[in-house]
């Protein structure tokens, strides 16, 4: 059933991954661009040499033996790999470099942040349908699976250059919590006005 993997069995994975890859994984990767900056990593825009494929890299800021990066990073890890759908960013490879875990992603060209900043009345109407109806797909399957993202926000929604919506960021969702009416936690700038109270 989704939702209840054996830990150890994706933490073998991620090892395994680690000791394919190791530090000359990054070798293979050109970095182009920095394109955030987060509290646990950074994410850059790089082109793969070998095949010259554009993707993006999450490089966590901290040590891997750091217990919460490492909690944040193999739970992402472990919910991108049993969660596949057009509307969810998909995980390409993950290794490690001087300790520090590398996630690489399928490569967007910005967030929905990005596309309302370009709007300051307003995006408009159409546009916002196409990006609350994909948002809504994914969410939903993640839902049909059992899995709660808990940060639903326009940095965490990218765009492709397609108009194709994917969801990221899953270092804080959860397996199996949709049986709670609520669960206290949110980012205060988006969520409603009566869960900040």
């Amino acid at each position: 059933m989704k939702g209840k993997i054996n830990k150890s069995i994706i933490a073998a994975d991620v090892v395994s991954a680690r000791s394919r890859a190791s530090s000359r994984a990054m070798e293979r990767y050109e970095k182009l661009a920095k394109l955030g900056e987060g509290s646990y990593g950074l994410v850059y825009k790089c082109r793969n040499r070998d095949t010259g494929e554009i993707v993006a890299i999450k490089k966590f800021v901290e040590n891997e033996d750091d217990p919460l990066i490492r909690k944040i990073a193999l739970r992402e890890i472990r919910m991108l790999k049993n969660l596949k759908h057009p509307n969810l960013v998909n995980l390409l490879e993950v290794f490690r470099r001087k300790r520090k875990l590398h996630l690489v992603f399928e490569y967007c060209d910005h967030t929905v942040l990005h596309e309302m900043e370009k709007y300051p009345s307003g995006c408009p109407e159409l546009l916002s349908k196409q990006i609350i109806w994909q948002t809504l797909q994914g969410v939903a399957y993640c839902h049909r699976h059992n899995c709660i993202h808990r940060d639903v926000k326009p940095e965490n929604i990218l765009l492709t250059s397609d108009g194709v919506v994917k969801l990221c960021d899953f270092g804080f969702a959860r397996w199996n919590l949709l049986v709670r009416i609520f669960y206290p936690h949110n980012d205060p700038f988006w969520c409603r006005p009566k869960a900040k109270k």
